[in-house]
């Protein structure tokens, strides 16, 4: 697995097989603490129309929870852009956020015994086959994605 500790100029291929630029499976969001859980029920829905395990769809709506209270909590974003893909057993998961160039991509971080934050790219490391995050082209903000390999 590829861990970048900060990953804003990662250029690899996220999803081989898949067009990431052109997903159909997109939702909107607007850039508040309420959308997390609108986030979650939205890919839950999604990966069930999709039949995949109930595994898969566990470990996706952590994902996404993660990578969406990451947009809110510490972008400026009005809004935030969720959207998936499928390539044969590749789940491909991404955020959109509108960013400010001032707080940079995001990164991990090593959060003391009792911090009561600061874990959610390390819970996106553990759960994902992979992840990056890269710069919007021409746009603020950065788009973070995640992989999860499944059975269908």
């Amino acid at each position: 697995m590829h861990v970048p500790p900060t990953c804003g100029t990662d250029s690899r291929h996220p999803a081989p097989g898949l067009d990431v630029t052109a997903l159909p499976n997109t939702f909107r969001l607007a850039g508040e603490p309420a959308s997390v859980p609108k986030a979650r029920r939205w890919i839950a829905g999604l990966l069930r129309g999709w039949e995949l395990p109930d595994d898969t769809r566990d470990a996706a709506r952590l994902l996404i929870s993660e990578l969406v209270t990451n947009a809110v909590v510490h972008t400026d974003s009005e809004e935030i852009v969720c959207s998936a893909g499928l390539a044969d057993t590749l789940l491909y998961l991404e955020v959109r956020d509108q960013g400010t160039a001032a707080k940079g991509p995001p990164r991990r971080r090593d959060p003391g015994a009792d911090a009561e934050d600061g874990r959610g790219l390390l819970i996106v490391t553990d759960v994902s086959e992979d992840f990056g995050v890269r710069a919007r082209d021409n746009e603020a903000g950065h788009t973070i994605w995640a992989t999860l390999r499944t059975t269908r």
